[in-house]
């Protein structure tokens, strides 16, 4: 560092301590600034995210078709084609529903279905015991497992052609649109036609392509062969609330640092008219423009900047600590280093107004 700038550090050090009271409001308006820009951002992230997340939870994902009329559309090997697409995340094919009862109990009985799927990407939480590995098993959900009789080790079912199912697991659905009741899985050698397939895909965004996908697999001889029931719309609606949650954001966070702008230009004016007579002696003394201007913005920096770290630091604690949201390092490098860069030009033109005050006219001033 030259003397010229150890001269302006000096000096802009000892104005703090000598002009306190501006120092003081300057660095806690800095640090209430800092604390709440975060703050605001982190209640638009988590509103985003909340939005993003109701509309991108699996039941709104999720698209079935079904057959009408009994006309043979679907295959059971469908999802074995579309589980292979990008778009979609799961893929099960159900057959018909049928009543099957606990043969030992003669209880009430419950629906049934066939289906082929990866077991593991189904919308269930196995509860008990193991998903079914082979054909003859079936798993239940905990309503109708109560209804049969059925206790966590297991039993069997039957149907009215005396088909039996060994029961080696309970689940609970995770989605509204989760099959229920008995879930067996399909025997290759003896399958009627499917009736419905249904599918997840990966993002709301995506769901329109996977259904175009998996209604060009089946090819419908007719539309009205085919059903298909899905949340229609959410796509653009999810991106609408999202945008508005966002724009809304920013209109408040630009708001408070305009304020907070004019506020300190205000106050570094202040400052300015109140010190008008110590900048006019110094360049009587022989200070040039350029220096009184550094001095200003130097002052101003060095109360700025370890405020706004102080407010990041604040605002992202509370951000953690009511949202449980991390805050990115990149964001609170790029709001501190606006709200100095915002300070240094709301201390521009007071600054300005210092360098160039008159030493004659200082000079001849009472």
């Amino acid at each position: 560092m030259n003397g010229f700038g150890r001269s302006v550090l000096r000096e802009a050090w000892l104005s703090i301590g000598a002009a306190r009271w501006f120092s003081l409001v300057s660095a806690a308006l800095t640090f209430v600034l800092g604390a709440l820009l975060l703050a605001l951002v982190g209640q638009a992230h988590v509103q985003n995210t909340l939005v993003g997340d109701g509309f991108s939870a699996p039941e709104r994902r999720t698209v079935t078709v079904s057959a009408q009329d009994g006309v043979p559309v679907l295959a059971w090997g469908d999802c074995t084609s579309l589980t292979s697409l990008r778009e979609v995340e799961a893929c099960w094919v159900s057959g018909p529903a049928f009543e099957v009862r606990n043969p030992r109990l003669g209880l009430g009985t419950v629906s049934a279905r066939e289906v082929v799927a990866r077991w593991d990407e189904l919308p269930m939480e196995l509860l008990e015991g193991r998903l079914p590995d082979r054909p003859g098993e079936a798993i239940v959900d905990q309503a109708s497992a109560r209804v049969l009789g059925l206790d966590p080790t297991g039993g069997s079912t039957v149907d009215g052609l005396q088909r039996e199912w060994a029961v080696v697991g309970t689940f609970r659905a995770t989605q509204p649109q989760s099959p229920l009741g008995v879930l067996a899985r399909a025997d290759q050698s003896n399958r009627g036609n499917p009736h419905s397939l249904s599918l997840i895909a990966h993002t709301v965004v995506g769901v329109d392509l996977a259904t175009q996908q998996a209604l060009a697999l089946i090819a419908p001889p007719t539309p009205d062969a085919v059903r298909v029931s899905r949340a229609d719309g959410l796509s653009a609606l999810a991106g609408e609330l999202t945008s508005g949650v966002t724009e809304g954001g920013f209109v408040v966070v630009f708001s408070v640092f305009a304020a907070t702008w004019v506020v300190t230009a205000m106050m570094c004016l202040l400052m300015v008219r109140t010190r008008g007579t110590e900048f006019g002696r110094r360049r009587a003394l022989g200070a040039s423009r350029g220096w009184i201007l550094a001095l200003v913005l130097v002052q101003g920096a060095l109360v700025t900047l370890p405020a706004a770290l102080a407010g990041a630091l604040a605002g992202v604690l509370w951000n953690q600590l009511s949202h449980h949201t991390t805050t990115p390092v990149t964001l609170v490098v790029w709001l501190v280093a606006w709200q100095v860069l915002g300070a240094a030009t709301a201390q521009l033109p007071p600054a300005l107004a210092a360098s160039l005050k008159d030493p004659v006219r200082v000079l001849r001033s009472p």
